[in-house]
């Protein structure tokens, strides 16, 4: 904890045990420059328009009395969990509360921004990512990873999670463009909302893999291929597809495949109140 007014640390990081070689009353790794911290436990949103588009999927996801609100930059819930969910959104609910919010990773939601770069304070390397204009993108960048077999993935040492929206798809947004998704019941309209949904799915299944060891109560992405894990994010915006009675996506043409090609059906199913069907 910084005290402004004297310009003092009153504690130490709760996390100085993970990093050995850095002093516990160190700022960011001594570089306030290109770092900055929080507090290590919310989705931050660094722009007004990152804000209100955050806000905007928590009621798209959750209605308007949702309470989610925005504090320093980061979303945050005021504990009081909605009313009049359907089953499939208290799911959605408790993944984007409990995990995305409250978990150890940090996770960005950039506008305007269709590249980052990430520096590893442990390699001194840096880690540049980009993705295509005419799509968004969650790109994962943990700093250690240990890899337990052939998909098992352990704890990692410290990471952040980018989603990135280029500057095509904010002027869609923008201009209140629809979005084309191939469902059960032929092509349907979408909302940018629905598509950043989609991201948080992805960040979701990150956070899981990186900090709970790939486990998250039924939900166990050690027994998942690669492939699976992506497609779960279809998976999160399908569960609130059926709570909202909407056809559900496909997958037709996601995730790097052609247009025609689709994951299996069960790869692609809403998450269900019975846990033993959510593996």
């Amino acid at each position: 904890m910084l005290d402004p007014r004297l310009g003092r640390w009153l504690s130490l990081d709760p996390f100085a045990k993970k990093y050995p070689d850095i002093s516990p009353f160190t700022y960011t790794a001594n570089n306030p420059i290109l770092y900055i911290d929080p507090d290590g436990k919310k989705l931050i949103l660094p722009s007004v328009e990152a804000q209100k588009i955050a806000l905007a999927v928590m009621t798209y996801m959750f209605g308007k009395e949702n309470g989610f609100a925005i504090k320093n930059n980061e979303l945050i819930h005021n504990g009081t969990p909605p009313k009049d969910l359907t089953p499939q959104q208290q799911i959605l609910f408790e993944l984007v509360n409990e995990v995305l919010i409250k978990n150890d990773e940090k996770v960005y939601l950039w506008t305007n921004k269709k590249s980052i770069v990430r520096f590893d304070i442990f390699d001194e390397t840096l880690d540049y990512r980009e993705v295509e204009d005419n799509t968004l993108g969650t790109i994962p960048h943990p700093d250690k990873m240990i890899l337990e077999g052939k998909s098992k993935i352990g704890p990692i040492v410290e990471g952040y999670v980018d989603i990135l929206i280029p500057p095509k798809k904010m002027k869609e947004y923008k201009e209140g463009d629809k979005f084309g998704l191939d469902t059960e019941k032929g092509q349907g309209e979408f909302s940018f909302e629905h598509l950043v949904a989609h991201e948080l799915g992805h960040a979701i299944v990150d956070i899981i893999i990186n900090r709970l060891n790939g486990k998250y109560k039924d939900i166990d992405f050690n027994n998942m291929s690669p492939t699976q894990r992506e497609d779960w994010a279809i998976r999160f915006t399908n569960t609130l597809l059926e709570a909202i009675n909407k056809p559900l996506e496909t997958g037709d043409g996601q995730h790097r495949r052609n247009d025609g090609e689709k994951p299996p059906k069960n790869d692609v199913r809403p998450l269900d109140k019975d846990k033993s069907k959510n593996d």
